[in-house]
């Protein structure tokens, strides 16, 4: 980035440069200076303010960052060798085929709805050793960081699937489509790790498991195919 640190969009209108944006990139010791995965370009106006500027790019990092992410998870993008690579990955061809799968949110990744992660530390600990393979249902089906709270209508999980329920957000949104393809690309990946266990976040439209309670789209998905999971709260 040319501008780094928390006053970028002030350091770019005082420059008077006609483009800023934002960039997702890897984390080393400096400030803002890992190598960059992807950006996004915004145009600055005559008229623009900090304020201004800073909430048009914003829009551009809720569509950024969860593409990234997903891209991360599903092993399209991975750090080696100093820089950033980026590869297709194959149906037959999992780098991490024999691992189990957890939600992405559990192993540290702040992708809820809120922005924020439900971290549990042995399932961390597994993923630092390379024993986990995370995935986010919702990130997967194109929603972004943060985003409005999704509740399953009509029945759970297996209601959606057979066409009986749907997924609302909280602004009365139907997000049901995007709740499916997010479950069925989640199936996708299971079918290439082919974990032993799938280790799920409880509460989740998503991926909550429960007798009791609602089980999530994904999840109802992926036991419909034979995968074990496992709930963690």
């Amino acid at each position: 980035p040319a501008f780094r640190g928390l006053g970028a969009q002030k350091q770019a209108l005082e420059a008077g440069v006609d483009e800023s944006g934002c960039t997702v990139h890897f984390v080393d010791v400096g400030m803002d200076t890992g190598p960059i995965i992807r950006q996004s370009r915004v145009r600055v106006e005559k008229n623009d303010t900090v304020e201004s500027l800073s909430a048009r790019i914003l829009e551009q990092e809720h569509k950024l960052y969860p593409r990234v992410i997903a891209e991360l998870l599903e092993g399209r993008v991975r750090f080696e060798g100093g820089g950033v690579l980026f590869e297709e990955v194959k149906n037959n061809d999992c780098s991490k085929q024999g691992s189990d799968m957890a939600s992405a949110c559990l192993v540290g990744v702040r992708c809820r709805w809120d922005g924020r992660t439900r971290t549990d530390p042995d399932l961390f600990e597994k993923f630092s050793n390379g024993f986990i393979t995370p995935f986010c249902p919702e990130l997967l089906g194109g929603f972004g960081v943060p985003r409005p709270r999704l509740a399953v209508e009509n029945g759970d999980g297996r209601a959606v699937l057979e066409g009986r329920g749907s997924v609302l957000s909280e602004t009365g949104q139907n997000v049901t489509a995007k709740v499916v393809e997010g479950a069925e690309k989640s199936l996708a990946l299971a079918k290439q790790v082919a974990p032993s266990v799938i280790y799920l976040k409880a509460g989740s439209p998503s991926c909550g498991v429960s007798n009791e309670g609602i089980t999530g789209v994904a999840a109802a998905l992926l036991m419909q195919n034979g995968f074990a999971v496992e709930e963690v709260d």
